[in-house]
C-alpha cells in the first residue's frame, strides 16, 4: 500500500509481511489504517500469524499460577518453564540439523503442563 501526498511523494508503503515503513513525507502518521498496520506487526512479529500467542499463554499461566499458589509458585512457573523452553529449543535444533521442520506447540505445551503441575505440587496446592 503506498499512500501518495499533494506534493507526489510517497508516504508509506507496507510490505506483504505487514510491516510499515514510512518514505519521505510527515504524512504518515496521519494516513488511515497506520496505527492498525503498527499495531498488527507489533503483536504477529512480521510474517508469523502466532507469534504472541506462546508469551501470552506463558503470561496468563504465570499469573494463574501467582493467584492460585503464591508468589513464589509464579517464580518458580518462570525458572521450570525457562528450563524446559531451553530444552525445547535444543529438540527444535536437533530436528532441525536432521532436516525436519519443528515443531514447537509440543514442547511448550509439555513444558507449561509440567511446570504447571511442579509448582502446584511443591507449593502444596493440590492437597
Amino acid at each position: 500500500m503506498t499512500a501518495v501526498t499533494a506534493a507526489g511523494t510517497r508516504a508509506l508503503t507496507a510490505t506483504p509481511a505487514g510491516a510499515v515503513t514510512a518514505g519521505n513525507s510527515s504524512a504518515a502518521a496521519a494516513a488511515p489504517g497506520t496505527a492498525a498496520c503498527i499495531s498488527q506487526t507489533i503483536w504477529t512479529s512480521g510474517g508469523s500469524r502466532q507469534a504472541g500467542l506462546a508469551p501470552g499463554i506463558t503470561l496468563a499461566l504465570i499469573i494463574i499460577a501467582g493467584i492460585q499458589f503464591g508468589l513464589l509458585a509464579s517464580i518458580g512457573f518462570m525458572v521450570f518453564h525457562a528450563i524446559g523452553s531451553v530444552l525445547n529449543s535444543m529438540r527444535e535444533m536437533r530436528s532441525l540439523l536432521a532436516g525436519n521442520p519443528p515443531n514447537p506447540w509440543p514442547g511448550r505445551i509439555l513444558s507449561w503442563t509440567i511446570s504447571f503441575v511442579l509448582v502446584g505440587w511443591l507449593s502444596g496446592g493440590f492437597q
